[in-house]
């Protein structure tokens, strides 16, 4: 399942906590949440690879005194961070069934 994590260095990451350890968390395919302007000028979020000149195979390992809090992500964006790590697109929810008579 994909979390956010705010870093006290003021990053925020979404990925997959993949061990948590006692003062330390590996988090695998970490990608930076960044936030900036839409084509339409209103604000958008973007991801982006975090640390893209590192080998992250095996994950992230953080200190968890370096994360001021852990939270999960609204569902489009954990939708767009599926389809970022994986090429999978998840669809919107069709619209509800209508009765017609």
């Amino acid at each position: 399942m994909a979390l956010i994590w705010k870093l006290c260095t003021g990053e925020e990451l979404i990925g997959v906590a993949k061990i948590r350890e006692d003062k330390f968390i590996t988090i695998e395919k970490p990608l930076q949440i960044i936030m900036g302007m839409g084509r339409d000028g209103r604000p958008a979020l973007s991801l982006f690879p975090f640390l893209m000149y590192a080998d992250l195979s095996s994950g992230l390992k953080i200190s968890t005194d370096k994360i001021v809090f852990e939270t999960e992500p609204s569902l489009e964006l954990k939708n767009n961070y599926t389809q970022a790590t994986t090429g999978l697109v998840i669809p919107d929810a069709p619209p509800p069934l209508q009765l017609v008579t």
